[in-house]
């Protein structure tokens, strides 16, 4: 036959309470943790919105120099915004 022994020690009551205490400090430990991991990843969502607001204005910019770039090899070579042929333009004196 199995024999329980039903009484309750200082021992057994001091046992209990340290899983009891340790358990919830692990507790209040993690959900801690678990609050600041979560501040961090809201911190690092607003820098990756900014980084990409900064991406999308440097693509824009290198789209608008390669623009540039496009109408001074056709000014180079007399097309674009030219509208009479280079050889009829009469020169013009500075003025002094």
């Amino acid at each position: 036959m199995v024999a329980i022994d039903y009484t309750i020690s200082i021992g057994s009551i001091a046992e209990v309470a340290t899983l009891l205490g340790g358990g919830l400090v692990a507790v209040g430990v993690m959900r801690n943790t678990v609050t600041h991991i979560k501040k961090r990843v809201d911190d690092m969502e607003t820098e990756l919105k900014e980084f990409s607001k900064a991406l999308m204005q440097l693509a824009v910019q290198h789209n608008r120099l390669n623009n540039i770039e496009e109408d001074i090899r056709d000014l180079k070579h007399g097309r674009g915004f030219i509208n009479v042929e280079p050889s009829r333009l009469t020169r013009r004196e500075p003025d002094d």
